[in-house]
Parts: C-alpha cells; sequence; structure tokens
C-alpha cells in the first residue's frame, strides 16, 4: 500500500478483540483494517487479511490515528479505553454507609505493578464520581474527577496520571512528571505542558508563553 493510501484511510469504528489482545479499527477502506496491539504496544496494517510491511513513521501515524478517533469519540486514551474493557478491579472498595450518612468505604487493595492498591479502570473511564483509585501507603480514596481536577481539568494528562499509577499518590506522580521535566507547569497561566523533556511542546498552547528550560 502506498503511503498516500495509508496517509488517507479514515476510521470509521474500533472494537476489542480480548481474545488476542488488541484493538481493531474498520475504515473506509473496507479491505483495509488497523490493528494495536495492546501487549508489545506495536500498530498493524492488513488489507484483505494480508499483513502489509509500514515503516516506523507510518505505524506512528496509524498510530496516532486511533488514539485520535478514542479520543474524539470516547474522550479517553486508546490504552484507557481497551483497559476498561477488559481490565477486572484491582482489589474493591465497596460503600458500606446509607444513603443519608457521609459515604464511607470498606477498601480491599490487592497487588497490582509496584504494590498494594485498590484501582478501577471501569469506575474511572464509566462513572466519574465513583471510587476508581487508592494508593499504598492511604486510604484516601480519588475519583476520576479529583484526578482530573488535580491536572488543571486537562483531560489528557488525567489519563496519563492515572495510567501511570501503580502504588503512588496521585500529587506525589504528578509531582514527579514535572520533576523529571516529562511535563511542565506554566509560570503564566498554570496549566500543564507535555514538555517530554524537549522533546514536546516548547510553548504553553493555552497561553503562548515559552518553556523556561
Amino acid at each position: 500500500m502506498e503511503k498516500l493510501a495509508i496517509t488517507n484511510l479514515k476510521i470509521t469504528g474500533i472494537e476489542i478483540d480480548k481474545k488476542y489482545h488488541c484493538v481493531k479499527a474498520d475504515t473506509l477502506d473496507e479491505n483495509v483494517t488497523i490493528e494495536w496491539d495492546a501487549i508489545g504496544y506495536t500498530i498493524n496494517l492488513f488489507e484483505k487479511g494480508k499483513a502489509i510491511r509500514i515503516r516506523k513513521k507510518e505505524a506512528n501515524l496509524l498510530f496516532e490515528k486511533m488514539s485520535r478517533f478514542c479520543r474524539e469519540n470516547f474522550n479517553i486514551s486508546m490504552s484507557l479505553y481497551y483497559a476498561g474493557k477488559t481490565e477486572e478491579d484491582i482489589g474493591s472498595c465497596t460503600l458500606i454507609s446509607g444513603p443519608d450518612d457521609k459515604k464511607e468505604y470498606a477498601i480491599e487493595k490487592a497487588w497490582f505493578g509496584q504494590g498494594w492498591v485498590f484501582k478501577s479502570f471501569k469506575n474511572y473511564i464509566e462513572k466519574p464520581d465513583a471510587p476508581c483509585y487508592v494508593a499504598e501507603l492511604t486510604d484516601e480514596i480519588f475519583t476520576a474527577n479529583d484526578i482530573l481536577k488535580l491536572c488543571r481539568n486537562q483531560k489528557s494528562f488525567a489519563d496519563q496520571l492515572f495510567g501511570e499509577l501503580d502504588w503512588q499518590h496521585p500529587a506525589s506522580e504528578l509531582d514527579e512528571l514535572v520533576a523529571s521535566e516529562e511535563w511542565y507547569v506554566c509560570e503564566n497561566c498554570g496549566k500543564l505542558v507535555d514538555y517530554m523533556c524537549g522533546e514536546g511542546d516548547l510553548v504553553c498552547p493555552f497561553c503562548g508563553t515559552e518553556v523556561e528550560e
């Protein structure tokens, strides 16, 4: 397939394939499908069921197309879209108080990544006011809206932060992302900037202030 055809591919829908751990995308060309491997984080292109060799740059372009489709249609990153459809809750966080009482929860943590936590991808995606995360060293409960607020109401940053959490307190992990220069806090407007150690945004997309190294 020519590069121009890859550039012009338009995604019309996506679905989860749990058996093969991937996200499949249909395109306007009914003979062409795209797959994102959620285990190996690779992009594969198929025409009439046959794999097509593509360059890294073209794979990155297709990944961007799929990511944009998820963001525009589901307001979520592709990796979290996949996790929300396939991952069971890690641990549990059960409401034990009555409807007229102050909400109290029974928290049971389970091992995940680097520590003992409660984490619910489904609640993060589908129930923004329901508990979705409790860090290892605290019983403080976070909802998706709490994490969004922590990230200055910037959804893409909230998604990335939630995806990173596997024992850390969300505020501490945010501070670490800033300290490592993955993110930058604009000194003018206070918004987060995807700095990526100098490989990302060098100007705040909100107010135009240059990132100070």
